[in-house]
């Protein structure tokens, strides 16, 4: 995890992010030649887009995933504030009653 001063990211999404920047996993699309040979072209094209396709389909995925941990990770972190102000709130009471015990034991 890591947190910026703009966003927090989860791991998934700065590795999905890296990945998008430097476009490791992305083959540049080739503008397609009209010739008479102009076809394999086209098919190399759209054999380029298909993988493009592909790509962002996986990169879709990921981020759904990871978006799933995320929310996932907020639920678990807010049940255990819950836990917490349970925790405080009995400690405050007992405060209390400890400070009622030492007022009438002091008179």
């Amino acid at each position: 995890m890591q947190e910026s001063k703009e966003k927090w990211l989860c791991a998934v999404c700065i590795k999905i992010k890296r990945k998008l920047r430097s476009g490791s996993d992305s083959t540049p699309i080739k503008s397609a030649n009209f010739n008479v040979e102009g076809r394999s072209d086209i098919a190399i094209s759209l054999f380029q887009i298909t993988e493009q396709l592909k790509s962002i389909s996986q990169t879709k995925t990921q981020l759904a995933t990871s978006l799933n941990l995320c929310r996932d990770k907020m639920d678990e972190v807010n049940e255990q504030l819950k836990t917490q102000d349970k925790y405080l709130a009995e400690c405050v009471k007992r405060i209390e009653d400890l400070e009622t015990n030492n007022i009438a034991l002091k008179k």
